[in-house]
């Protein structure tokens, strides 16, 4: 059991870190410090990713605190991915068997449009 807890002690550091924060933007570098290294192990594409961290920390820089942004964000979620978008640049047609994923706050109102 011991092996377990050594592998998730620097997530946890992360998260102690982050939560200790003084501001949104802060506790979101602390946690991209643990997560970019991870998605650079894992994903292709985590440079067009990690520019989506980028603009979430912008975002974030708009709250005073994690409440405030968390309810922002999830009211109205920012429109397209960095990601996505580079791809549509690169002459890469996305707009074939795609799907369109929405919460219901971010759909409310589209049903008189």
């Amino acid at each position: 059991m011991q092996k377990k807890s050594n592998q998730l002690e620097p997530l946890y550091h992360a998260l102690t870190k982050a939560q200790q924060a003084e501001s949104v933007e802060t506790a979101i570098e602390h946690i991209l410090e643990f997560y970019i290294p991870v998605l650079k192990l894992i994903e292709e594409n985590w440079r067009e990713r990690t520019e989506d961290f980028r603009v979430l920390k912008n975002l974030a820089t708009e709250h005073t605190s994690l409440d405030s942004f968390l309810e922002n964000l999830a009211l109205d979620p920012p429109n397209d991915s960095v990601a996505v978008m580079g791809n549509l640049d690169n002459g890469q047609d996305s707009s074939n068997d795609k799907v369109t994923i929405s919460t219901i706050h971010s759909a409310k109102g589209l049903e008189c449009q």
